[in-house]
């Protein structure tokens, strides 16, 4: 089967007793989003204007997975 380093990195999670795993990605990267809802996260939240580059600011979605539900 198929074992990806995020398969990996949440199995790691749950075996040392984290209840969640949280993180930040940019609100307008859909891949990314997309790719995080696959593995169970939600979007719980966006933190406004958290970069700028060359003058762009850019928010972040915040994501969380329950490891514990």
């Amino acid at each position: 089967s198929d074992v990806c380093s995020s398969d990996l990195t949440i199995d790691a999670a749950r075996a040392v007793g984290l209840v969640a795993v949280i993180l930040f990605v940019e609100a307008d990267n859909a891949r990314a989003r997309a790719l995080y809802l696959s593995f169970g996260f939600r979007r719980y939240g966006t933190d406004p204007r958290v970069a700028v580059i060359d003058g762009v600011y850019y928010d972040a979605d915040l994501m969380i997975l329950d490891l514990d539900s």
